[in-house]
């Protein structure tokens, strides 16, 4: 029961998708910690998109459906992460000023090319992958992305807890072992890739992405906020699809 309070939680969370039952304050804690089962959800339903609309439409159509499935269900939550994350990070030269440009609801120069760089990038990269691996990278992609933020969330502060919209949904005591048992849904994904070699692979990029973030994070805000979520989450995609276009390219 715990455990569905929590994924239903996230479903309120992360989603637009209505949710009738009412759930326990706690239960939205832990909403966060099911961002890999929520991977599952999305990446399921996104090879379902392709897989059908390629039925019936140009491939490249069906592919823009399947990418922008994610934005629309969530009313484009992690793309205003990155957004702006991206004016933050580029645009502030000290950590409260990173922090206050990030709060802007205004979106900037840097934001825009973020966006159009990671979104654009994101669906020249799967084009650029072969149709018969295309779904696979799509649910691959969701689910490590979003598990992605499971270790970060466990080895950073959260910033601005006190007046931040995400502060009832990051769990408040998250460290040693908790961190581990949230990503148990990455080991089923992986047997999704073919080849101990692409397995090796997925699971290098997903080190050195942890890494790199939270080395940055750690360097520009001593931390990390939602919007630093969202980001990582637009940043690893972009980054799993690209390794999964040199994996498999396409004719």
């Amino acid at each position: 029961m715990r455990a569905l309070q929590s994924f239903l939680a996230a479903i309120v969370t992360f989603t637009r998708i209505p949710v009738r039952w009412t759930l326990p304050p706690e239960a939205f804690t832990r909403a966060s910690l099911m961002l890999p089962v929520m991977g599952w959800l999305i990446g399921g339903l996104q090879y379902a998109i392709l897989h059908y609309a390629a039925r019936s439409m140009a491939q490249d159509v069906a592919l823009f459906l399947a990418l922008i499935f994610p934005c629309l269900l969530s009313a484009g939550m992690h793309e205003d992460g990155l957004a702006d994350f991206a004016d933050g990070m580029l645009g502030g030269q000290t950590v409260e000023r990173r922090l206050d440009i990030m709060k802007d609801p205004r979106v900037g120069s840097y934001g825009v090319l973020a966006l159009v760089i990671i979104l654009g990038g994101s669906f020249l990269a799967l084009r650029g992958t072969a149709v018969e691996f295309q779904g696979r990278a799509l649910l691959l992609t969701a689910i490590l992305s979003r598990g992605i933020c499971i270790p970060l969330l466990g080895t950073l502060p959260y910033l601005n807890r006190a007046g931040s919209r995400s502060q009832g949904f990051i769990p408040q005591s998250f460290h040693g072992w908790r961190v581990i048992l949230p990503l148990w849904p990455l080991l089923p994904a992986l047997l999704l890739l073919p080849s101990s070699l692409s397995i090796i692979l997925f699971v290098t990029v997903f080190v050195v992405l942890f890494l790199w973030l939270r080395f940055y994070l750690q360097g520009k805000l001593k931390g990390l906020t939602g919007d630093c979520l969202g980001a990582a989450i637009k940043i690893a995609e972009f980054s799993f699809l690209l390794l999964s276009a040199g994996l498999w390219p396409g004719a």
